[in-house]
C-alpha cells in the first residue's frame, strides 16, 4: 500500500502521486483545474490523501461499482396491451459493435472507473468533510480486494486522447452531445470520450446507449446509486477530513459533483449494454 505521508514537492510530483493513487495514467480534470493554483492543489490533495492511501483505488472501485444496482442500468420493462411485461426497448439507431471495439471500450472504461470511483468520494469529502472512522468497514474491503487490477487495465495502453477540435465533424458533434448528457451545460468534454474520437461507429453506439439510458431514467438511477455509495464511503472514511471553507474552491468543485457520478453511471450502462450484446 502507498505511504499515507503527505507529498509536498511541487505540482508535477503531486500529479504523479494522484495518478498512482487513483489508478489513472494522468490526473483527472478535477485535479488539473485545482492545479491551476499549486497551493490549492496541495491543500485539497493533502486533506484526502491519507485515507486514499490506506484504502487504494482497487478497493474503492469495487465498493463503488458493487454498490450500483445492476438493474438500475436497464430501462424499465414496459407493459404491453394485455398487461404483460415486455422487454425494455434496445438501444436505438446503430449497428452492434464488434468484439474489437468492445475490448477497446472496456480497456478505456476500466481506469476511468478507478479514477472516478476515487474522485466521487474525494469531492464528497472536500465538500462535506469526514470525522474519521478508526474502525472503518472500508478497510475490510481493502483486505479482501488486494491490489489486483482488472485484466483490461494491464494488457494494453489507452488509445490516444484527441483534442475535440482535431476530430472529424461527425465525431466532434457526437462527443459534444455526449458532454451535454453528462453535464447539462456541456462545459467540459469528459476525457473518456476523447479516446474514442477516431472511431465514429463506436462513438455512435455509445451515444445511442447513453441517450436511451437518459431517456429511460436508467442513467439517473445509476447516478443516484453512485451518490449514495460515495456518501456512505465518505461517512466511514478512515481518516478525518476537514471540509473546504473557501467559497471559490467549493464553486470550482460544483461541476464535478455532477460530472463524476454521471460518468460512473455512464460506465455502468455501457457495461450493461456490452454484456447483453456480446457472448
Amino acid at each position: 500500500m502507498t505511504s499515507p505521508d503527505p507529498v509536498k514537492v511541487g505540482r508535477d510530483t503531486i500529479f504523479a502521486d494522484i495518478s498512482e493513487l487513483t489508478g489513472m495514467p494522468f490526473p483527472n480534470l478535477l485535479y488539473r483545474r485545482l492545479g491551476e493554483d499549486p497551493r490549492r492543489l496541495e491543500d485539497c490533495w493533502g486533506r484526502v490523501r491519507p485515507g486514499l492511501a490506506r484504502i487504494g483505488h482497487t478497493a474503492l472501485r469495487r465498493l463503488m461499482l458493487d454498490g450500483i444496482d445492476s438493474a438500475d442500468a436497464h430501462a424499465p420493462a414496459a407493459r404491453g396491451p394485455e398487461g404483460k411485461i415486455s422487454n425494455a426497448r434496445p438501444a436505438s439507431g446503430t449497428s452492434p459493435i464488434n468484439p474489437g471495439q468492445a475490448a477497446t471500450l472496456l480497456r478505456i472504461l476500466s481506469p476511468y472507473d478507478s479514477g472516478n470511483s476515487c474522485n466521487a468520494v474525494v469531492v464528497a469529502l472536500l465538500r462535506g468533510g469526514a470525522p474519521g472512522d478508526s474502525s472503518s468497514p472500508l478497510l475490510s474491503t481493502v483486505a479482501s480486494t488486494g491490489d489486483a487490477l482488472p485484466t483490461e487495465m494491464v494488457t494494453a495502453p489507452l488509445p490516444p486522447m484527441l483534442e475535440v477540435d482535431d476530430m472529424g465533424t461527425e465525431a466532434r458533434n457526437s462527443v459534444l452531445r455526449l458532454a451535454r448528457l453528462i453535464e447539462p451545460g456541456g462545459r467540459a468534454v469528459p476525457s473518456l470520450f476523447r479516446h474514442i474520437g477516431h472511431d465514429t461507429a463506436l462513438l455512435d453506439w455509445i451515444e445511442s446507449v447513453v441517450t436511451d439510458a437518459a431517456e429511460s431514467g436508467a442513467l439517473n438511477r445509476c447516478e443516484d446509486s453512485v451518490r449514495a455509495v460515495a456518501a456512505r464511503t465518505a461517512a466511514h472514511w478512515p481518516e478525518p477530513v476537514q471540509p473546504l471553507d473557501d467559497d471559490q474552491v467549493r464553486k470550482l468543485l460544483q461541476p464535478f459533483e455532477t460530472m463524476i457520478p454521471r460518468m460512473l453511471a455512464t460506465s455502468t450502462v455501457l457495461r450493461a449494454a456490452l454484456s447483453s450484446q456480446l457472448p
